[in-house]
């Protein structure tokens, strides 16, 4: 009994590091807090030489007096955290990291993230969300920050004026409009069926441009190729719409028969911007 007692006791009254844990009976003391801890990394690391009788700081001081610790001190590398096995001192022996002045110790930089490039058009149209919506609702549907769209709805007015003059342009090169009559009546007819929630296919468009052909003389030679229709859609700006469940007027009813609403299925339906 006199025996078990007496280890008890002795183990009672062994020094255990302040940061391993582990017994330590020729602990140095650290200079700030007095605790004992090993005279070696990672539980402390030395400001002058390291063994017994070193003068050294522990590594929970040292995380709170960074700025007081000696540059030419030894600081634990970062790995070295509690948590890990500290029982075995020599594996941490390469893991030591010496702090220089010049800070010329490699860093790790992280890759910069690429800033997107919104055309005028995208602006806009985020812009017209965050109207129908809120800007919030906007910043997260097109993954843009908040600020962004703020800045937008400032210069907005700017906005629309360079994307109208840009549009002049587009309209003003390229190949000349057969007859600006005959464009303005089509494009008229398109819209007109669109406010009346009839599907406009591109078929619909070829058909009915072929047969207002026949009552301009400028247009005798004309072809309605799919060449002229992506122009006359740039043009006008009408854009593709994919088809919903939605009921709309069948387009052989408001075509006089011309056009049946199956026979043009892989196409979307138009729809004009006013």
């Amino acid at each position: 009994m006199n025996s078990l007692e007496g280890s008890a006791e002795s183990s009672s009254t062994k020094i255990l590091c302040c940061w391993c844990n582990n017994p330590s009976p020729n602990a140095n003391h650290c200079k700030k807090c007095s605790k004992p801890c090993h005279s070696v990394p990672p539980c402390s690391f030395a400001i002058d030489d390291e063994g017994n009788g070193a003068t050294v700081t522990c590594f929970n001081c040292w995380l709170i007096f960074e700025n007081a610790v000696d540059s030419n001190a030894i600081k634990p590398n970062e790995y070295d955290a509690k948590g890990h096995d500290n029982s075995m001192m020599a594996q941490f022996a390469d893991n030591l990291l010496n702090v220089r002045e010049d800070n010329s110790a490699p860093k790790l930089e992280k890759n910069p993230r690429k800033r997107r490039v919104f055309t005028i058009k995208e602006k806009l149209d985020i812009l017209e969300f965050a109207k129908n919506s809120s800007v919030h609702a906007a910043s997260r549907q097109f993954n843009v920050d908040r600020s962004s769209i703020q800045d937008w709805k400032r210069q907005e007015t700017e906005l629309r004026q360079m994307e109208s003059e840009k549009r002049k342009r587009l309209m003003g090169g390229g190949r000349k409009v057969c007859d600006p009559k005959f464009d303005e009546t089509l494009s008229n007819w398109v819209r007109e069926l669109r406010a009346q929630k009839v599907r406009v296919t591109r078929n619909m468009i070829v058909a009915q441009a072929q047969q207002l052909s026949t009552n301009y003389k400028s247009m005798n030679n004309f072809t309605a190729s799919n060449g002229w229709l992506e122009r006359f859609m740039q043009r006008h700006n009408f854009s593709l719409r994919t088809p919903t469940g939605t009921f709309e007027t069948e387009p052989s009813k408001a075509n006089g028969g011309q056009m049946d609403a199956g026979s043009d299925p892989s196409i979307g339906i138009f729809d004009a911007h006013f």
